[in-house]
């Protein structure tokens, strides 16, 4: 696990994006275009992607593709060891826990696991993934989240992989079931499908979610 910290000079809400790689000062800039707000970021890399950030063990979406391990409960308890030392730099008030793709899945999966955060950005989150919805309709939340952000390219749902197919309708219903439990949410489509400007995506969803606080 690697981080890398970019502080705000104020006390400030924190942003924790779980990431595949260091996109984090083209990010800051990004999300300072849309928001005023201060704020610092965290980014959390190099992860067994498909094993740290999935919640259970799952199959290979198509023939040659890599399993899900299933390992997100501990690598997010290795995580929480970290809080301490990452913050001994930053004064923090709030804490988001934000991703792409299958980062945007730990990051809600994160918010029923532990209460140390007060909102969820999912960007393009892997919200297809076997099992998630039930989870999500049938446990607790985090008291302490106060906010989520949804968000797709309005063409992953025609992908073609089966397995993926659900990805806007799985989305639409989690967010549905977590405003009716009283927090303030958000889905939207971007132009695109799932590849297409990430950091761009990431940044609304980032400005979305400090505005929302």
């Amino acid at each position: 696990m690697e981080t890398e910290i970019f502080s705000s000079r104020e006390k400030a809400p924190a942003i924790y994006l779980f990431s595949t790689g260091k996109t984090g000062k083209t990010l800051v800039s990004s999300i300072k275009a849309r928001t005023s707000i201060p704020f610092s970021l965290i980014t959390v890399s190099g992860l067994a992607w498909n094993d740290d950030l999935s919640p259970w063990k799952a199959g290979p979406l198509f023939a040659g593709s890599e399993a899900f391990g299933g390992n997100a409960e501990h690598f997010l308890s290795s995580f929480l060891q970290r809080i301490p030392e990452i913050e001994k730099s930053i004064d923090v008030t709030d804490r988001i826990a934000a991703g792409y793709s299958l980062a945007g899945l730990f990051s809600l999966y994160a918010a029923y696991r532990t209460v140390l955060f007060s909102a969820v950005a999912s960007v393009s989150g892997s919200m297809w993934f076997p099992g998630f919805r039930e989870f999500v309709m049938n446990s607790r939340i985090s008291q302490n989240i106060r906010s989520a952000y949804f968000s797709l390219g309005d063409k992953e749902r025609h992908t073609g992989i089966d397995a993926l197919r659900s990805v806007e309708e799985d989305t639409m219903a989690i967010e549905k079931h977590l405003e009716k439990e009283g927090i303030k949410t958000v889905f939207e489509l971007n132009r695109g499908n799932h590849f297409r400007a990430p950091v761009e995506r990431t940044a609304k969803a980032a400005a979305w979610i400090l505005q929302s606080l």
